[in-house]
């Protein structure tokens, strides 16, 4: 597992992804969420118009276990 995730916001809200490998289609717009870098394994795709950004996030292992994601914003300096 990656430290770093991938974080999409779209209409429905947001979506995380356990990967570091999407790609935007130059033609369409559409968004697409693989699981490796072999792009073998689609985890999801979306439409032009259904999603708004992509970014990688950290994802923090917190000292009981827990894992919670931390936009690069929201990291404490």
């Amino acid at each position: 597992m990656s430290d770093t995730i991938v974080l999409v916001r779209h209409v429905d809200g947001e979506s995380r992804y356990d990967t570091t490998t999407f790609v935007t289609e130059d033609k369409t717009g559409h968004l697409l969420v693989y699981a490796d870098p072999t792009k073998h394994e689609l985890l999801a795709i979306y439409n032009a118009n259904g999603w708004f950004s992509a970014e990688f996030v950290d994802k923090v292992v917190n000292d009981d276990g827990t894992a919670e994601v931390r936009a690069e914003a929201q990291c404490p300096v």
